[in-house]
């Protein structure tokens, strides 16, 4: 398979569908797929019709995880941490810092980085059949693509080591009782669900608005709350001078 073969995108009503696509190995990920994912999220980001983007897998899984072969396994003299940093958490880092809102569509297991994966972006919505696995001890390795950072600020601290130190499997309806996942669908809706959300997101916001909430919640993460405030203050200073926004503010002041 080429690059292009691993990742499918389609665009619809200004919401892309970017689809992992290795079914046999629940959607590990390859060199190939992570090289294709980075290309569409640049896609998607300059000058297409997407304003959201939903990232689900092919087949009966979300994401199996980094796909560790015996060449990358045997890496010495810093070359592993080295692929780590080049090859797999850009694959986080352009997520979060992408101004289009990211929604995790989970279908079936999602299971070590496939899980870091979910974990990353803006909003989780996940099938009945979901499960949320953080299974790097399994393998005696730790966590990746930011999970130790995600997870805890996303089910606190506490939950976070159980998930993780204790390898436990989350379903779908403890993903959404611990706040990680927003909303179960059917297996067969899932997709369809993600849309709805999307759609109903983008109907509520602007896209610089979303883009800029995005900027403020990464911000405030490692920043005090003075800090956050002069930053907030920044960003609000910066939007409500903007053409769409002066005519929105003008219209609901007026009904």
């Amino acid at each position: 398979m080429s690059a292009h073969d691993f990742i499918e995108m389609t665009i619809r009503d200004g919401i892309a569908t970017i689809t992992l696509n290795d079914p046999a190995t629940l959607n590990s990920l390859n060199p190939a797929m992570m090289e294709a994912f980075l290309t569409a999220l640049t896609d998607c980001e300059r000058g297409s019709d997407a304003d959201a983007i939903i990232v689900t897998g092919a087949g009966r899984g979300f994401c199996s995880g980094a796909n560790l072969t015996s060449e990358i396994v045997d890496m010495r003299d810093g070359a592993f941490e080295e692929w780590i940093n080049e090859q797999l958490n850009p694959l986080a880092s352009r997520i979060a810092s992408s101004p289009l809102p990211v929604i995790a569509a989970v279908n079936g297991p999602a299971a070590g980085a496939g899980c870091s994966l979910a974990l990353v972006c803006d909003l989780i919505v996940c099938s009945a059949s979901a499960e949320f696995i953080l299974s790097f001890g399994k393998i005696g390795v730790a966590m990746d693509l930011g999970a130790s950072w995600t997870l805890m600020r996303s089910i606190g601290l506490h939950r976070a080591r159980h998930l993780a130190m204790l390898g436990t499997a989350l379903d779908a309806a403890m993903a959404k009782d611990w706040g990680l996942a927003l909303e179960i669908f059917p297996d067969g809706a899932l997709l369809e669900g993600a849309r709805k959300i999307g759609s109903e997101m983008l109907a509520r916001s602007t896209s610089p608005a979303l883009a800029a909430m995005k900027r403020q919640f990464g911000f405030a993460a490692n920043s005090t709350l003075d800090a956050t405030l002069e930053y907030e203050a920044k960003v609000q200073a910066e939007l409500v001078l903007t053409d769409e926004s002066r005519t929105l503010i003008d219209s609901f002041g007026k009904g």
